[in-house]
């Protein structure tokens, strides 16, 4: 007899309840478990056990696997709920959303409808961390393209591995199935450490450098077959290591890699003593009532949380935990709505597995079906956005520096330094701005002053690079920003062998320690104070925290398409309260005390008098995303910036 354990475990529903807890308040974000996220490990390798505890049980049953049921049981019990979110969450976006925001949307939906979204943000480059990734509703679908496509494989696999096939001789050997989970354990974690540090988005979505989780799983199940009597500290082991990897796994170290053992074994070890001693402690905690329930919807809530999440900032993003936590409530709410009259009463039902054949080409249909309006979604979207009530808002969003025209800026595509010269090469004096995308904005200003009258002006930038003078990891691209240490130590060099008159220099305010940030700029200025006669630092600019063009195009949309009753959104307006921005300023300033000819540039009660930041000024748009200001509204406070300058 096998013993797979497989049947209904109360602990594994407990399990599942943490799983889905941890994801909710790694995207809540402002908690203590910022490294939630690998609740989705969890769920991987709980599936890798639940699904080979399956195969093996029909295969003890019938000495087969009917892989037609599998595939129609798979599509039953995931399928309904999340087409039924897609199609809702669509339309809440279609109504309320600008139609600059539907694209990227309705791309998501297509994928995610036919289980491959992971593909679709591996390769197109998005980033889980980056936090443009934020804008996405369907972001978290990437994990159930990855479930789906395993699905699909997985019992091919375990069939060649247990031997089942005839021309295998059909002898089932567990022995050698365990054996092979363990090399691809071995393999595919390889693979996706390699791959972490060399392509980390494909290391990060892609299902072969996750499957050595579900391996795990299967690994797990396969242990719990055995008569031993599993220790009952092993799954408090388990269960200490899900926590603490929660507490200390975030997004500035490189995922998954190896970090991804610490919450993957230790589901591991849980699983493996709740089958071996159903009756400890752990187990009745994970059994209680509300784990259960949980556990339960925790499918139908992880559909249901992100786009509530990513929807509800886009239309009231104040920045506060009540707003946070109030649209996991509605979120939750919705997960309840889903699992009572979607999820579970489909699931339960015989009808579809009485007719497989009819569900699985009926599956096929609505899938392609949901895929086909996805496509005429986004088509519709090139007429709205050129709409002259819309078309204003486009301009807006894309009013940004020459320079991003003409190939001086290569993100961390590149570390080549190509700065952008305005202007007499051969004028008598220079005039240098270096920085981020946070110092090239202020470009169109400083040129106002230094462009002609025997003055050239030259931009050096790279978007994202802080002129700090220290290496850091860079969640946007999932590794150490290394083109940015290049390029930031030729640039120190260039202004110091080419000893301009003037020069501004103007960063983000990116995640460093204070000493970090007062030493990493003395060594800079260090190399220019002898050769470069006036050095200004220009403060980071207070962000809005909302798209400002996007948030005025979707209050102008929802006033042309719905009744007054049926609009939502705040205002396009913020307040700026951010203690770690006046540190920075600060240690900036402290930086700078040293040296007689640096000062410190404060423009923020310019952008955002008194605190209140605002997407339009006096009439015309500041910001052109929810962070960098337009190149027009910089063009307009240029007198503003010179009359903070010393006078030369």
């Amino acid at each position: 007899m096998i013993k797979t354990n497989s049947d209904y475990r109360s602990d594994i529903e407990g399990l599942r309840a943490i799983a889905i807890l941890l994801v909710v308040l790694a995207h809540v974000g402002n908690t203590w478990f910022d490294g939630g996220f690998i609740g989705v490990d969890v769920f991987f390798v709980i599936s890798g056990y639940l699904i080979t505890g399956l195969l093996l049980k029909e295969l003890e049953r019938t000495d087969t696997v009917n892989f037609f049921a599998f595939y129609v049981a798979r599509l039953k019990r995931l399928l309904p709920a999340l087409l039924f979110m897609l199609l809702t969450t669509s339309l809440m976006a279609l109504a309320f959303l600008s139609p600059h925001e539907h694209n990227p949307q309705a791309i998501s939906v297509g994928y995610a409808s036919i289980w491959m979204s992971n593909l679709s943000f591996a390769f197109s480059k998005l980033n889980y961390f980056d936090p443009a990734a934020d804008q996405n509703m369907y972001l978290h679908t990437w994990s159930l393209g990855v479930e789906e496509q395993f699905y699909l494989l997985w019992p091919v696999l375990v069939l060649t591995f247990v031997g089942a096939w005839r021309w295998q001789g059909g002898q089932i050997n567990l022995r050698r199935l365990l054996f092979s989970m363990g090399g691809v354990i071995v393999v595919c974690l390889s693979a996706s450490i390699y791959l972490t540090y060399v392509q980390p988005m494909l290391a990060f979505y892609l299902m072969p450098s996750r499957a050595w989780q579900f391996a795990l799983g299967a690994f797990a199940l396969l242990l719990s077959t055995k008569t031993i009597k599993f220790i009952h500290a092993g799954g408090w082991l388990g269960f200490i290591s899900i926590v603490v990897s929660s507490l200390s796994i975030d997004s500035n170290m490189a995922y998954p890699s190896f970090w991804a053992l610490f919450p993957s074994i230790g589901t591991a070890l849980m699983l493996v003593a709740g089958a071996s001693g159903g009756n400890s402690l752990l187990s009745k905690v994970l059994s209680i009532k509300p784990m259960l329930w949980l556990g339960r919807i925790s499918y139908s809530w992880y559909l249901w949380h992100w786009p509530i999440l990513v929807l509800g900032d886009k239309l009231f993003y104040q920045n506060s935990a009540v707003e946070k936590w109030g649209l996991v409530a509605v979120s939750l709410l919705f997960a309840i709505f889903s699992y009572f009259l979607i999820e579970s009463p489909i699931r339960k039902s015989s009808y579809f597995m009485r007719r497989p054949a009819i569900t699985l080409v009926a599956a096929l249909i609505v899938m392609a079906s949901t895929f086909g309006l996805s496509i005429a979604w986004q088509e519709s979207v090139k007429g709205w956005i050129n709409s002259p009530t819309q078309l204003i808002f486009w301009k807006v969003a894309n009013d940004l520096p020459v320079t991003y025209s003409m190939g001086c800026d290569e993100w961390y595509h590149s570390s080549d330094l190509k700065p952008c010269v305005f202007g007499d090469e051969n004028a008598e004096h220079t005039a240098v701005l270096i920085g981020d995308s946070i110092g090239a904005q202020w470009s169109p200003a400083i040129a106002r002053r230094y462009v002609g009258k025997n003055w050239k002006f030259i931009v050096i930038t790279k978007s994202s690079c802080a002129m700090i003078d220290e290496p850091y990891f860079y969640p946007r691209i999932g590794r150490e920003y290394t083109e940015c240490s290049i390029w930031r130590k030729e640039a120190v060099t260039w202004i110091k062998e080419n000893k301009p008159d003037v020069v501004f220099m103007g960063s983000t305010i990116a995640k460093f320690k204070k000493e970090q940030w007062i030493d990493g700029t003395k060594r800079i200025l260090d190399n220019w104070a002898s050769v470069v006669k006036n050095i200004y630092i220009i403060r980071a600019t207070p962000p809005l925290y909302k798209n400002g063009p996007y948030c005025l195009s979707r209050l102008e949309w929802q006033l042309q398409g719905l009744p007054l009753w049926l609009q939502i959104g705040s205002d396009c307006n913020s307040v700026f309260n951010n203690p770690y921005a006046e540190l920075v300023y600060e240690w900036l300033t402290e930086a700078a005390k040293g040296f007689d000819n640096v000062s410190v540039i404060n423009m923020s009660p310019v952008v955002c008098p008194d605190n209140q930041c605002s997407a339009l000024q006096n009439g015309r748009a500041v910001y052109r995303d929810g962070m960098h200001l337009s190149r027009s509204y910089v063009w307009s406070i240029a007198d503003k910036l010179f009359e903070k300058m010393q006078p030369e």
